[in-house]
């Protein structure tokens, strides 16, 4: 492993950190910026003249953090971190829940009164990051020596503030990258059980095969339908998206996005997948509960994936989710969203290299391992964790789903005027009425949701997320 610094370095140069940090960007590495109007981002300050002396018991980093199982980690390295500083940090923690930490952040922000180090989450990561929200790292990761080259997709905490590295990645992953099956119920209606390479047409065979062996009330998998990106992992598999890559124009009304969006709607019409009625209980439940065959999520589902099939008494198979048309595209791609939780600096905050010590604490691999064995969330960023033989041990699929992330070059897409809620709430609404049959599938109806999302991306830059 490269890039590692100890806690003299770390100490020497003023960062007060500890553990394991390198990291992997497999995003190119000239991203696409998105400035926010400059009257409305404050300029981050430079790193030398905000730099202050770590006085003992002088400095006080608050730290927002997310609440429950999530933010264990977080909260736990915060406390490993002060006690290396031998009395000189105090650590200070503001928890809030996932929806309204953003609301939060940027109140602070207005008032001037900014938590020194965050979280945040894909979703609203850019409107922060365009409000001038986070400070420019990039000096400190070059003072420090720190290796980026094992992080996961870098180029998304630049696209967002000119460029500039905004952000470091905690849990990180890619959507609709796994299939989780009941081995004794595919093998038995299957015959046999998937593998890493499967295509669609074998998982439509397969589920077919499911359904007729146990009958009605019973499904081969789900239907990922909802609002954000709830369903764009199988949009992607026959080349379309919601979206263009800049994220100000509508493609829900082409071709290559509808053949995905009736491809749903095939498997709902020939009853592999569950309508909105059969899955009130939830799709993962209904999977656990053994009324479904096949569950297609992210890494982070593992843990209850794992501990739900031995409660319930059945075999557990992991495989790669299937191939659609776009792996055979050339480029080959496969069809999944990358996400990552995120770290970030206080921009005016009074001791960045303290509070970027305290980031690369909670982002290291030390850090990131505890969480994955505590609680069977994925790893981190770093994507050395997805081959750690205690994890691989516990979780033998992961090496495969890092292989991929490798290769990602894909950023998470959201609107770049940062509208995201609003993005989110029309696709909610609209998208799984066309879908269960509730508004007649045609030309018109499919182009008016289209218009209606463009219409979200030609809103103004928001004055707040309130």
């Amino acid at each position: 492993m490269s890039g590692l610094l100890t806690r003299r370095e770390l100490l020497r140069w003023g960062a007060l950190g500890a553990g394991a940090v390198a990291l992997a960007a497999c995003a190119p590495k000239a991203p696409t910026a998105a400035p926010a109007p400059k009257e409305e981002a404050p300029a981050a300050p430079a790193a030398k003249e905000e730099a202050k002396p770590a006085a003992a018991g002088a400095i006080t980093l608050r730290f927002m953090t997310r609440q429950g199982d999530m933010g264990s980690h977080m909260r736990e390295f915060g406390k490993r971190y002060a006690d290396e500083s031998e009395g000189k940090i105090t650590v200070e923690f503001e928890e809030a829940p996932w929806d309204e930490t953003p609301k939060i952040l940027e109140t602070q922000l207005v008032s001037g009164t900014m938590v020194d180090v965050t979280w945040g989450d894909t979703a609203w990561w850019p409107y922060m990051g365009k409000r001038g929200a986070y400070l420019d790292i990039e000096p400190y990761v070059e003072e420090s020596g720190m290796d980026l080259s094992n992080w996961f997709n870098l180029d998304w905490f630049r696209r967002w503030t000119d460029g500039k590295l905004s952000g470091l990645g905690g849990d990180a992953g890619i959507n609709h990258i796994l299939t989780f099956y009941n081995k004794n119920w595919v093998t038995e209606a299957w015959g046999k059980e998937p593998t890493d390479d499967w295509t669609m047409d074998d998982y439509v065979e397969c589920m077919q095969a499911c359904v007729k062996l146990k009958g009605k009330g019973f499904f081969g998998g789900m239907a990922p339908i909802g609002g954000g990106h709830v369903s764009d992992g199988w949009i992607r598999n026959w080349g379309g998206f919601y979206m263009n890559p800049e994220g100000d124009t509508s493609l829900f009304h082409e071709a290559k996005c509808q053949d995905g969006i009736k491809f749903l709607m095939e498997q709902l019409a020939n009853g592999n997948y569950p309508g909105r009625e059969d899955s009130a209980e939830g799709e993962m439940q209904m999977f656990l509960n053994q009324k479904q065959a096949t569950y297609i999520s992210n890494p982070g589902a593992s843990q209850g994936m794992v501990k739900g099939a031995e409660e319930q008494g059945f075999e557990l198979g992991v495989v790669l989710a299937p191939k659609g048309p776009s792996c055979f595209e050339t480029p080959p791609r496969r069809a999944f969203i990358p996400y990552a939780n995120t770290y970030g600096v206080y921009a005016k905050t009074q001791y960045p290299k303290e509070a970027f010590g305290l980031m690369i604490r909670v982002t290291s691999t030390e850090c990131q391992k505890w969480l994955t064995m505590q609680t069977g969330k994925q790893p981190g960023a770093q994507l050395e964790l997805w081959y750690d033989p205690e994890i691989v041990e516990k979780f033998p699929w992961f090496p495969k789903v890092a292989d991929l992330m490798k290769d990602c070059t894909d950023v998470f897409p959201v609107p770049s005027n940062s509208r995201y809620n609003e993005w989110r709430d029309v696709g909610a609404n609209e998208i799984p009425a066309l879908v269960y049959g509730e508004i007649e599938y045609n030309d018109a109806n499919v182009q008016t949701i289209s218009d209606h999302l463009q219409e979200v991306h030609d809103m103004p830059f928001p004055g707040s997320m309130a």
